[in-house]
Parts: C-alpha cells; sequence; structure tokens
C-alpha cells in the first residue's frame, strides 16, 4: 500500500479530533472516509510530536480553561511570569522562584509551577538549532550546490567522529506557550566542554589553567548579565576547580603563575558579586561595600604574570605564548578595576581606610 503524506492541515485535523477525546482507531476511520488512508501508527506519532510540542494547533481557545486560584499570587505576578518566560524561556522554576522574591512575593517551587502554568507555559525540550554565520550560510549553499552538480557520492571520503569538552548543560527544559511549537534553541557545533577524569587531581596542569581560565571567563559573563543564582553557582564551581588544583603537585613556575591569577580573579569576582546582590536588594550598600573592599584588596594582593621571568621568554610553544599573554591582560584588568572600585567605595579618604582595611586583614582573625 503506498505510502500517504500528510499535510499541515491534515495533522491539525488529527490534533482537533484527539482534543475531543477521540481514539486512535476512530480518528484513522474518520481519515479514511475524507480520503486520507494512513494507519494506527502514522496517526499515533502525530499526537506524539503534538504532545512533544513539535506540531502546534493555532485554533485552541484559552478562554475555556479552569485557572487555578491563588491566595497570595495576583494577576500582576502571572502577567511578571510571563514576561519573564517571553524574554528567557530557558529559565527554569527556581530561577522564578528567586526573581519573584526579588520583586518582593515569597512562594514555594510547586506553587511557581503552578504560576507558570496559569500563565499560559508548558515545559518542553527544545528543538535542535544549528548556529551558523550569515558569512558561512551562503559557502554552504555554494558547497551543497557544487556536491549536487558534480553528483559527488563521496566514496573517497572516511568519515570519523568529532571529540569536543562541554562545561554546560545539555539537559536543558525551556517554557513555551501551551500548544505551540517548541521553539529552536541556538546550539554551537562544538559547544564548550572538558572532560574530567575520576582522578582529578592527576590531570595534566595544561588542562587545569585552561579549565580555570574559561571558568574566570564565564563569572566574568555571567555577572553581567545573568541572574544572581546563576552567577553563585558558577562562582561555586570555580571554587571547587581551584580547589581541586591546589592539590595538585607542580612546582613548575608557569603554574604557580596561573594559578596565582587565578586565586585572585576569584576574589576580585565575588566582590562583584557582593556588589550586584546589593544592587539587586539582597544585601545592605553599607555591608555590600565594606565586604566587596575587603575582596577587592585581596585580591590586589595577588601580582600579574611577570613577562620577563626565563619560563615566560623561553616559552617555545606559540599557543601557550598566547595563552599566557591573554592571562597577562587579564590580571592587568583585574589590577586596574580592583583599585579603581575599592577607592570608589571608600570615597574621599580611601588612602587612610585602606590602610586601616590593610591592618585588619593582618590579624590572625582576619586571615583564618
Amino acid at each position: 500500500m503506498p505510502k500517504f503524506k500528510l499535510s499541515h492541515r491534515d495533522n491539525l485535523e488529527i490534533i482537533a479530533l484527539y482534543r475531543q477525546s477521540w481514539p486512535v482507531h476512530a480518528i484513522v476511520r474518520r481519515l479514511a472516509e475524507i480520503g486520507i488512508d494512513v494507519t494506527w501508527g502514522t496517526v499515533k506519532n502525530v499526537i506524539k510530536r503534538y504532545q512533544y510540542g513539535k506540531i502546534g494547533y493555532e485554533n485552541f481557545n484559552h478562554k475555556d480553561q479552569n485557572l487555578p486560584k491563588f491566595q497570595y499570587i495576583t494577576d500582576q505576578d502571572i502577567n511578571f511570569v510571563k514576561t519573564a518566560l517571553t524574554e528567557n524561556p530557558t529559565r527554569t522554576a527556581t530561577d522564578i522562584k528567586h526573581i519573584l522574591a526579588d520583586k518582593g512575593t515569597h512562594t514555594s517551587k510547586s506553587t511557581v509551577r503552578k504560576v507558570i502554568d496559569a500563565a499560559g507555559f508548558t515545559a518542553s525540550k527544545p528543538r535542535y538549532g544549528q548556529m551558523v554565520r550569515d558569512v558561512n550560510k551562503e559557502k554552504r549553499v555554494q558547497f551543497a550546490r557544487e556536491v549536487i552538480s558534480n553528483d559527488d557520492h563521496f566514496n573517497n571520503v572516511i568519515f570519523t567522529d568529532e571529540c569536543s569538552v562541554q562545561l554546560h548543560n545539555n539537559k536543558i527544559v525551556i517554557y513555551r506557550e501551551k500548544d505551540s511549537v517548541a521553539p529552536v534553541l541556538p546550539k554551537p557545533k562544538h559547544p564548550l566542554k572538558t572532560y574530567q577524569k575520576k582522578e582529578r587531581c592527576q590531570a595534566d596542569t595544561s588542562f587545569h589553567m585552561h579549565r580555570l581560565i574559561v571558568l574566570c571567563n564565564l563569572v566574568y559573563l555571567q555577572i553581567k548579565e545573568r541572574e544572581i543564582v546563576t552567577c553563585a553557582q558558577s562562582l561555586y564551581m570555580l571554587d571547587q576547580s581551584l580547589q581541586e588544583a591546589m592539590m595538585v603537585k607542580s612546582q613548575k613556575p608557569e603554574w604557580t603563575s596561573v594559578l596565582c591569577e587565578v586565586q585572585g580573579m576569584y576574589y576580585f569576582l565575588c566582590g562583584l558579586l557582593l556588589l550586584k546582590r546589593a544592587n539587586k536588594g539582597q544585601l545592605v550598600w553599607k555591608d555590600a561595600s565594606s565586604f566587596s573592599v575587603v575582596c577587592f584588596l585581596l585580591s590586589y594582593n595577588f601580582p600579574v604574570i611577570n613577562r620577563t621571568s626565563a619560563w615566560y621568554v623561553q616559552s617555545k610553544s606559540v599557543q601557550l605564548q598566547k595563552f599566557y599573554d591573554r592571562v597577562y591582560l587579564f590580571g592587568c584588568y583585574r589590577l586596574s578595576q580592583a583599585g579603581y572600585i575599592a577607592s570608589s567605595l571608600l570615597h574621599g579618604e580611601a588612602s587612610t581606610q585602606l590602610n586601616t582595611q590593610r591592618q585588619q586583614l593582618r590579624t590572625p582573625q582576619a586571615q583564618r
């Protein structure tokens, strides 16, 4: 029996019958009456695609829904959640809970899920979308046309799998409006990854150096754009990685220099996160300023890489030389910003208060 290719209108007809609680065999008979000869499995596959959000049904009337009633949640909170998910559908229920807490609405995670449902959103996996630059799009089309014109079947090409290392989690849940197609979430071909063995402390020092610098950049970018919870989680990841790196037994001068820079960057990022929490209303500005100044002073005590040292001058690898140069520029930026922010927070009597803070840091209680 020849296969019958369903159109989008046919898919919507199947979804409409399914929403009216029609069983699959009844839908098959109904389609056969109007000239659409399909099997039970085809109809079941369309229903599964609809349940996973891969097929939309635009004619669904949301006014007939029985929305839950909340005791402490207002319509403004529901509209706020709807706006937040529309701007960034990758936010989790925990993120929404903290955003509502920053707004002044304190509730549980289960209530947040009900609010998300009342806002007209549901959770599903995003569709995979390959990230391609505009310049490469034209090149890909041109390459495909050349292959078609030459009738090339790639018989003389050996295909091998590619290996990449990843830092973030692939299990992403995205919120979409109910009865709408799951949105496409762009994903790079080679996302940022790392491979970690069980014996973590036995890894190569080069692996730890690159991993720590990547995490520092990641935390810095997230402090500028992301929520406080995400920033704190990334900073905790950097702290754990730094503790593992400290256990590596190596006396190489390049290793100790990069490790010193990462330690200074860690305190610098802690100070920035404290200021961001104060900006969001989670901390009092007076306390946050005092604590952040301590972090910036600690960061200022870690020097940058010495580019006149023997190991730096005698480095033969061009890639390592570029890596050390980036770490050096990173350290210069850290020192300049840490000093500028600390002096700004201390206002007029900057030198006197800086000396006071330094003396307090030298006490046994502060060093603990």
